[in-house]
């Protein structure tokens, strides 16, 4: 019995010992288990830092920290700036009057307004208390007009064949502009 005992350690002596590197423990795991994910190779040296971050990061399993960006008054704590001192469900006023207590009243800016702007609907495309996206914004880049304005449209029109890789907001002001289709001058 102490012979097998003996056996048993050594050969698992060994296989620690050689299961070292990525390439000989998947050998060794794939000779006992099916179904082993095969090693990833390591970053060569033309990769980017970022792209050397997120292999290291999703080889190690070290979640990556989300930066968001937080609306001042729920940074701070000040919940009655924006809701109703008896219920914090409720807000203080409707949108977009409450937005434009501290922001700019694009009504008042441009000549013609987008239509959710227009019609009061700020937190349509804002997040009132944070986003991980810049401006707040629940979504990033084209997705952010998408989500009203179908794909296939916008891509009927003739200017927009030419910029379908672009995104809509570097021609388009998101709350309003000089004519009605909202161009930035």
């Amino acid at each position: 019995m102490k012979r097998y005992t003996y056996t048993l350690i050594t050969l698992l002596a060994l296989i620690l010992i050689a299961g070292c590197s990525p390439r000989t423990s998947y050998g060794v795991l794939t000779f006992f288990f099916d179904g082993v994910p095969k090693p990833v190779s390591a970053p060569t040296s033309e990769d980017t830092q970022a792209a050397r971050a997120n292999a290291l990061a999703s080889l190690s399993m070290i979640p990556v920290p989300v930066t968001y960006t937080h609306h001042n008054p729920y940074l701070n704590r000040d919940c009655k700036q924006c809701h109703d001192n008896e219920s914090t469900a409720k807000l203080s006023q409707p949108e977009p009057g409450l937005c434009y207590r501290c922001h700019q009243n694009f009504r008042e800016t441009f000549a013609y307004v987008h239509g959710p702007v227009d019609g009061g609907y700020c937190s349509n495309c804002h997040d009132p208390h944070k986003s991980v996206n810049i401006y707040l914004l629940k979504r990033q880049g084209n997705a952010i007009c998408l989500q009203c304005h179908a794909a296939e449209d916008v891509k009927k029109n003739p200017v927009h064949a030419a910029a379908s890789e672009s995104e809509c907001m570097k021609c388009h002001d998101p709350h309003g502009g000089a004519t009605r289709f909202v161009l930035k001058q």
